[in-house]
């Protein structure tokens, strides 16, 4: 939780003193064991950084995740998140399922630019935590398309 929250901070390299690493002290040098056990925190916390950018991003929709990508910390990206959220009460949700489920594709239409448009609300619908399962969104989609389908 220290990345998404801020708290997580990554280790620095020990600082060079005549070509020599040292502790902070900046006069006693560091042993070769130390090096190995700062490069391993460092590479945990990387480690870390990465799947936890990794969680959030495969997290939400595609739409947000696009908009969240750039960001530089776990922390931002959550930020972003909740901001995003806020004020989409559970009747914007319901509003956003009911126009879902009743948009239809006249005859002669872009059948693909519809689709495209029911995927977005789709996605924001999973990005409330509205999730609308493959088989009813397969259904509503089925259903939408015009009769010469």
């Amino acid at each position: 939780m220290g990345h998404v929250e801020g708290r997580a901070i990554k280790p620095a390299l020990y600082a060079v003193v005549n070509d020599i690493q040292v502790l902070a002290d900046g006069s006693t040098a560091v042993t070769e064991e130390q090096i190995e056990a700062q490069e391993k925190r460092i590479e945990d916390f990387e480690t870390k950084t990465y799947l936890t950018w990794h969680i959030i991003i495969n997290s939400v929709s595609i739409s947000l995740g696009q908009s969240i990508g750039q960001l530089m910390t776990a922390k931002e990206m959550w930020d972003a998140i909740v901001q995003e959220c806020k004020g989409k009460t559970l009747l914007y949700q319901v509003n956003v399922c009911h126009r879902l489920q009743e948009m239809k594709c006249a005859e002669g239409k872009d059948v693909k630019a519809h689709l495209s448009e029911m995927s977005r609300y789709h996605e924001e619908l999973a990005g409330m935590g509205a999730m609308v399962n493959d088989n009813d969104f397969t259904a509503m989609m089925i259903g939408s398309l015009p009769e010469s389908y």
